[in-house]
């Protein structure tokens, strides 16, 4: 009886000690999961986030014209150069619209942006058309004319303004053709195209396009 009393202590102390190490052992268990599942959410926060990649506005550094007598107004680059004052026959033909002629030139890419004479088209050309979205939501259709050969004669843009009667008239054209009204022209007898990347501007110009009445 002695003997059994003696050993019940000693059974209860090996029972406690068994239940710590179960508790120690879970509660180490629970806290490395806690550690491991809270790892990647604070590796992800320490990350540097990436800049949302804005699209680039290539028009932002344009000039800008605008014109009031014909309710218009456009961004156009740098490599050409906006005239308003007419010359040669332009100053007779414009001497009652004045205010309503504006030509872009490009002298060192030989492009023409602005009216031209009134002349009929070769029998040898085909005409293509491309609509552009203008930045007031509006759409441009832009006529394209070339050659049997495949070469770009004439990019032109009829915009009419009922609201004041008048109808504008932009040509992209190659600075030697003939048709051109301004003093800025090349005298040339060999048939030029019009150079590529002044067909991307005439494009992006008119994607700027905004009509003010």
């Amino acid at each position: 009886m002695n003997t059994q009393k003696g050993f019940a202590p000693l059974i209860i102390v090996g029972v406690i000690a068994l239940v710590a190490i179960i508790v120690g052992v879970g509660y180490t268990f629970m806290k490395k999961s806690e550690v491991q599942e809270n790892k990647p959410a604070i590796q992800e926060a320490q990350l540097p986030r990436e800049e949302i990649q804005q699209p680039k506005d290539e028009t932002a550094d344009w000039k800008t014209y605008r014109n009031d007598s014909l309710g218009i107004e456009f961004r156009y680059p740098s490599n050409f150069f906006l005239n308003t004052q007419p010359s040669g026959f332009a100053k007779s033909a414009y001497s009652d619209d004045v205010d309503k002629f504006f030509e872009l030139v490009d002298t060192k890419r030989s492009c023409y942006i602005g009216p031209l004479f009134e002349r009929g088209l070769p029998f040898d050309v085909k005409v293509e058309e491309k609509t552009v979205e203008t930045a007031d939501n509006n759409k441009i259709i832009i006529k394209y004319v070339t050659y049997s050969d495949g070469d770009l004669m004439n990019g032109l843009v009829f915009l009419s303004r009922p609201k004041i009667n008048y109808l504008v008239y932009m040509h992209l054209v190659n600075l030697s053709n003939s048709s051109i009204m301004s003093e800025n022209k090349i005298i040339s007898s060999d048939k030029k195209s019009i150079n590529t990347d002044c067909v991307k501007d005439f494009e992006k110009i008119f994607s700027t396009f905004k009509f003010t009445q």
